[in-house]
């Protein structure tokens, strides 16, 4: 996960999911980690109480705010997005970019870029399905290849510059266009 640990974001699902996967026997071992938030903030302290109370410093890692976080995303096997809500959540892009398969839930924007090709889309909050996922993904290195090369052309076929920039243009030039011939007004 990446993040600032609000939440929005779902810190106490991750905390949850640390916890279903410690349990289960099938997990085998599995170190979570989460990158983002200030190390002094009341948010991050109370993540990091949460990994203490819940017995989960052998497996949880917590990485506040970094400058560049993608040398840490690149050590990931899997990407889990435990967002609650977020709109477009850019970590989600990033984690694709680096060929990384996503598992997330259906509240937010996620969902709308890894559809069925590029990670595993859970209905609801439900983090024993994460859970679930995330071993699916572990305990099959051609899946999470397979996944994180449709993310990775997915991300760059969408929202690379070259790409985004052109389309974003045209919106905004029919949109003014448009909104001046509303008003009589030529160009």
């Amino acid at each position: 996960m990446v993040g600032t640990p609000s939440p929005r974001k779902g810190p106490d699902l991750f905390l949850e999911l640390g916890v279903t996967m410690r349990d289960s026997a099938e997990s085998g071992r599995v170190v979570l980690l989460w990158i983002g938030g200030i190390r002094d903030s009341p948010k991050f302290q109370q993540l990091s109480e949460g990994v203490q109370r819940f017995g989960l410093s052998e497996m949880v890692r917590l990485i506040p705010s970094v400058d560049d976080p993608w040398p840490l995303m690149d050590l990931l096997d899997v990407f889990v997005l435990t967002s609650r809500e977020d709109p477009f959540p850019l970590a989600c892009l990033e984690a694709a970019a680096l060929g990384k398969p996503v598992v997330c839930f259906d509240s937010g924007g996620a969902k709308e870029f890894v559809e069925e090709d590029c990670g595993i889309v859970l209905h609801g909050l439900d983090v024993e399905a994460m859970a679930s996922a995330v071993r699916l993904l572990l305990s099959s290195q051609e899946l999470r290849r397979r996944f994180g090369e449709a993310a990775r052309r997915k991300v760059r076929g969408r929202h690379d510059i070259a790409v985004g920039a052109p389309a974003l243009y045209a919106v905004l030039s029919r949109t003014l266009t448009s909104g001046f011939e509303a008003r009589g007004v030529r160009q």
